[in-house]
C-alpha cells in the first residue's frame, strides 16, 4: 500500500495540478476531506476546489510542479515540491503581473482507501505575493 500512495501524491502534482484534472481529484480526494491551505482551514472538497484549486489554476494555468521528494509513513506521504508558473490571472487578489515565479513547498496528505482524506500546504504565501507585487525575488520565491 505505502507504494500506492507514495505514487499516488507524486501524481497529484504531476497529473492532478498540472493538468487541471477535476476528475481525478473526485477520484483521489474524499468528499469530507479536511485541509490547512495558506493558514485556513478548508472542509471538504468542495470548498477545497473553489478555494485552492481554481483561485491557483486560474492564477498561473501554466504550472508545473517537479516533485523533489516524498516520505512515506503507514497512510502519510509528505510531498516536497517546486512549482514554476507565470502570474496570468487576477484570481488570488493580486492583479495578473506576467511574472514567472518558482518556490518550493511541502504538502503532507493523509490517505483512507486510497483517497486522501486530510492535507496540509506549506509555503511562504507572503514572499510568493511580495514577489509578485514588487517584481522582484522574495524569501524563497524567486522571480524568473
Amino acid at each position: 500500500m505505502d507504494t500506492d500512495i507514495t505514487d499516488r501524491a507524486r501524481r497529484w502534482f504531476t497529473e492532478v495540478w498540472a493538468n487541471k484534472d477535476r476528475a481525478l481529484v473526485a477520484e483521489w480526494m474524499a468528499e469530507d476531506t479536511r485541509g490547512e491551505a495558506a493558514g485556513r482551514v478548508i472542509e471538504g472538497r468542495d470548498a477545497w476546489l473553489r478555494e485552492v484549486f481554481e483561485p491557483f489554476s486560474a492564477a498561473f494555468p501554466d504550472m508545473r510542479f517537479d516533485v523533489l521528494g516524498t516520505v512515506t509513513e503507514a497512510e502519510q506521504v509528505v510531498v516536497r515540491w517546486r512549482m514554476h508558473g507565470t502570474h496570468q490571472g487576477d484570481s488570488l487578489g493580486l492583479p495578473a503581473c506576467g511574472r514567472r515565479v518558482r518556490f518550493d513547498g511541502i504538502t503532507w496528505l493523509r490517505f483512507a482507501n486510497g483517497q486522501i482524506v486530510e492535507g496540509q500546504d506549506g509555503f511562504d504565501v507572503g514572499s510568493l505575493f511580495q514577489a509578485l507585487a514588487q517584481g522582484s525575488s522574495s524569501g524563497g520565491v524567486q522571480v524568473l
